[in-house]
């Protein structure tokens, strides 16, 4: 807003900035005594250019639409809301206090096995998928409300009707105190009455529910006795009690069948839930955890989208299936990039296999599985990849390019200066194909293959483009000059590179590098060309 004829002001409107919150639609502008407004100007979200507005007067509140480019004709001062409202005040009740309030889950994890050790000291494994829900009751017998829990839960099962869970009460007093009395522990259930199945609990299987209860409740503490957990016939943890088991509680959550009802007992107020409204893209998702190194979350988190995703049958064609199988290439793609990044080459093969099976020209995929196949030594695997990804993207430069370094690791030099050539066709200040070349017109032992005079240009281009900066450059630029018998300068070139090497931290690598560059100025100096 321009403000006479020396101020202007620009203000900026949040129509909503902060959690359940809903920011002014007004924007006040104060205006200096004996000045005017000459013009306002907006900025609308998603637009370019400014919209103008005129004929605005201090002292006044105005109305601007979009696109209407002037006043709205309900612009008069003091505009009043078209509707009255009338708020009726209520008293909000907070919830009644307990001592132990049972955690449901609204998104329950799978318990893919539950181990623990019979009375008679072999291990149990419970696998497969039940029948019917499982209660798990962890239990002591210095601890009063468990033995009283566990003789209710025995006498009032019934109750519960074909509902009714499976019991399994496993003792926890062994973890303490290897040395306690079986036959006193055993005995101790039996008082109860509790005639379901029993054992010892394991070290394992209680980090893992503590573990699992500390991520829901985000509180680093112990697990409390009496404890239990509910799971479905689904092996998904549905509840973790802690404290004594109501039973109308428990009655109400093994009577639970679908998931909705589930996950609206888990929170404390009513509304809808917005799994189906924000849809998480895997990749944004993954992205920022590789971002902040969190490489076994992210490999975590798309194995768990991909086990919730399958693909669509494969005489499928439809719209939707060929994009499920995208997304398919793209996950598995970021899945074997992460491998790759934790040093598992074998593993990240894998995946870019997966992606190109759902998606045979995804590029990354390509670029990636060429990449695996030449650090593993497969070069002609590789280059058929390459080709590939040449097809699918004709105007890369950078995969030409490619191409031909895979032949001249193969020492096939007359197979990559086409390559070269082709990528300084299509873009000619593409460094890496230009020193290729240059290098190879310029020290190939076959003469056929040589051209000085090419090689000199290119590799000139290449030192200009570097300021004299670059060692490889200029040691390309020197092999050059030597091919064309221009020995005077070459040296010269070899110093700079030298002296810019040595500026960097000792390495064998680059112990071995000067040792070359030594090497070439002195049949420089001997008036003698290098050859690979």
């Amino acid at each position: 807003m321009n403000i006479g004829q020396t101020s202007q002001r620009a203000q900026t409107l949040y129509a909503g900035d902060g959690f359940l919150t809903q920011s002014s639609k007004w924007i006040h502008v104060a205006v200096p005594n004996k000045q005017t407004v000459t013009s306002l100007a907006v900025r609308w979200p998603g637009t370019k250019n400014p919209e103008a507005f005129e004929g605005l007067q201090p002292g006044k509140r105005y109305v601007l639409r979009q696109g209407t480019g002037r006043l709205s004709a309900h612009a008069a001062e003091g505009v009043a809301s078209a509707r009255d409202v009338t708020l009726t005040p209520s008293t909000l009740l907070p919830s009644p206090l307990r001592q132990h309030t049972p955690l449901r889950m609204s998104a329950p994890p799978v318990i893919e096995e539950i181990r623990y050790e019979s009375w008679e000291g072999d291990e149990v494994i419970l696998s497969a998928a039940w029948d019917k829900p499982l209660l798990l009751i962890f239990w002591a017998s210095w601890c009063q409300p468990c033995l009283t829990e566990l003789h209710e839960l025995q006498s009032r099962l019934a109750d519960l009707g074909d509902a009714a869970p499976k019991l399994l009460a496993l003792n926890v007093e062994r973890l303490d105190d290897t040395h306690s009395n079986l036959d006193e522990l055993r005995a101790a259930l039996r008082k109860t009455g509790f005639l379901g199945d029993s054992g010892l609990a394991t070290e394992q299987l209680v980090s893992r529910l503590n573990k699992l209860h500390q991520q829901a409740v985000y509180r680093p503490s112990g697990l409390p006795l009496p404890f239990s957990v509910f799971l479905d016939q689904h092996r998904r943890l549905r509840v973790v009690y802690t404290g004594k088991i109501q039973m109308g509680e428990l009655a109400t959550d093994v009577r639970l069948r679908t998931k909705d009802n589930a996950r609206n007992l888990a929170v404390p107020f009513a509304g809808r839930w917005g799994d189906k409204v924000f849809v998480t893209h895997p990749i944004a998702v993954t992205n920022v955890q590789i971002e902040q190194g969190y490489l076994d979350e992210a490999r975590d988190y798309l194995a768990k989208y991909v086990d919730k995703h399958p693909p669509p049958p494969d005489d499928r064609m439809d719209d939707e299936a060929v994009r499920q199988r995208y997304r398919l290439a793209g996950v598995h793609h970021q899945w074997g990039v992460i491998e790759r990044r934790m040093g598992n080459a074998r593993a990240s093969l894998r995946q870019m296999q997966r992606a190109l099976k759902f998606h045979s020209t995804h590029l990354g995929a390509l670029t990636e599985t060429t990449l695996l196949l030449r650090s593993a030594g497969k070069l002609e695997e590789a280059h058929r990849f390459l080709l590939r990804a040449v097809q699918v993207q004709p105007n890369d430069a950078d995969y030409h390019n490619k191409l031909g370094v895979i032949r001249k690791d193969q020492d096939r030099l007359a197979e990559a200066i086409p390559h070269f050539r082709d990528a300084l066709q299509i873009d000619s200040n593409w460094h890496p194909a230009a020193h290729n070349l240059a290098w190879i017109l310029a020290t190939s032992s076959d003469p056929g293959l040589r051209d000085g005079e090419t090689a000199v240009r290119l590799a000139e281009k290449l030192c200009q483009a570097f300021n004299y900066q670059q060692p490889q450059a200029l040691d390309t630029y020197a092999a050059a000059l030597a091919e064309t018998g221009h020995y005077a300068r070459a040296p010269k070139l070899m110093e700079d590179a030298l002296a810019i090497v040595r500026e960097s931290p000792p390495t064998n690598a680059l112990q071995r590098l000067i040792k070359k560059l030594k090497a070439r100025k002195t049949l420089y100096e001997n008036q003698q060309p290098y050859r690979e």
